[in-house]
């Protein structure tokens, strides 16, 4: 399989990953469900991780300024 492409969930096909239809048979969204909850979990996981880590790095500094 290349990177960017997906199989079809109706025939099997690769298909490029963010195609809205098959080339092979013609359905619509031929991306599975899961593959598209995958990607918002990991891009909900990468926010959550950057806020915590800027949330650190504040409270970091923050304590910093105020010992000197």
């Amino acid at each position: 399989m290349e990177e960017g492409q997906i199989s079809c969930k109706n025939c099997g096909a690769l298909i490029p990953y963010h195609s809205s239809r098959c080339p092979e048979c013609g359905i619509e969204n031929p991306i599975p469900r899961s593959e598209k909850a995958k990607n918002v979990i990991i891009i909900a996981m990468a926010v959550i991780i950057v806020v915590l880590v800027g949330a650190m790095a504040y409270g970091t500094v923050n304590a910093l300024v105020k010992l000197f």
